[in-house]
């Protein structure tokens, strides 16, 4: 398939999806993972990322952007033809991570977000003039079971803000200190973004109009997929960390609260994946 390029602008105003108490009670886990790019996703990261959400009561997962690599329509012409000759065409690159899509169908609500790679479905779509046609859902065979949220989503639960990241800092990567630059550029709320393949972590806290102390944070959440399938313009080594997010939801009254896990994959002396979460450890 040719490469497509649109001049398809995203609206200032995000698609919104907030959580509601109904939906997460107090109690609730939620999962959070990004970027496996299913097609050239690192599998055995991937499974230990389910096993420590299915070890951790996760209930809710959110997919939080790139979840499919969608090579076979990557405006990269020479990324095209290796994703064709490696996978073939979209659905059957699909087909080859299906296992993580039928276990978001597995919990009580999956939330799927379209990212940049997921956009290019979109680009197809206007390029080819079968807009409403040719979607995310349909182009990648995702089941009615999992809620799929449009690019430039963002997924809210009280101050905390979810969402893939390619938009957060427009073309920015973010600089040495990716978390950081978030706060800055969002410091009245907590966001968990994906998209840049790193692990940050940074806190700000300031008085509120009444005096009171408030603690807002930016997380960048890692990636799932395989390094080696990116080296063409990440190089050899890229600066890159893979984790997930786990967030417990509480309440103060009518208020919504979350504490965030962030859950980093260590390797092994043989290269193997292996993580830690509240004193159990997963291999």
């Amino acid at each position: 398939m040719p490469a497509f390029s649109t001049s398809r602008r995203l609206s200032s105003t995000p698609t919104i999806r907030r959580l509601t108490r109904a939906e997460c009670p107090s109690g609730t886990r939620i999962g959070v993972f990004n970027d496996l790019h299913i097609g050239c996703h690192d599998r055995p990261a991937a499974n230990l990322a389910v096993e420590l959400f299915e070890g951790a009561g996760v209930e809710v997962g959110v997919a939080n952007g790139d979840i499919f690599d969608c090579g076979p329509v990557s405006p990269h012409i020479g990324k095209q033809r290796r994703a064709a000759m490696s996978n073939g065409q979209l659905l059957e690159e699909a087909a080859s991570g299906r296992e993580y899509i039928d276990w978001l169908l597995t919990r009580r609500l999956s939330l799927l977000g379209t990212g940049n790679h997921e956009d290019w479905i979109n680009d197809v779509a206007v390029a080819t003039n079968t807009v409403g046609t040719t979607t995310v859902r349909s182009a990648l065979g995702i089941p009615n079971g999992i809620e799929v949220l449009p690019h430039g989503y963002q997924i809210r639960f009280g101050s905390l803000v979810i969402e893939h990241g390619d938009i957060a800092l427009g073309r920015s990567l973010g600089g040495v200190n990716l978390a950081q630059t978030i706060l800055r550029r969002y410091p009245d709320q907590t966001t968990i973004v994906g998209h840049y393949h790193r692990d940050a972590y940074a806190v700000r806290t300031s008085p509120d109009a009444r005096g009171v102390l408030r603690s807002y944070a930016a997380h960048g959440i890692g990636h799932l997929s395989d390094p080696t399938a990116h080296a063409e313009y990440a190089g050899r080594c890229p600066d890159w960390q893979q984790s997930v997010g786990i967030i417990e939801v509480w309440y103060d009254g009518d208020k919504p609260r979350f504490t965030i896990d962030h859950v980093e994959i260590h390797r092994t002396r043989y290269g193997r994946p292996i993580a830690q979460y509240r004193g159990r450890v997963y291999r």
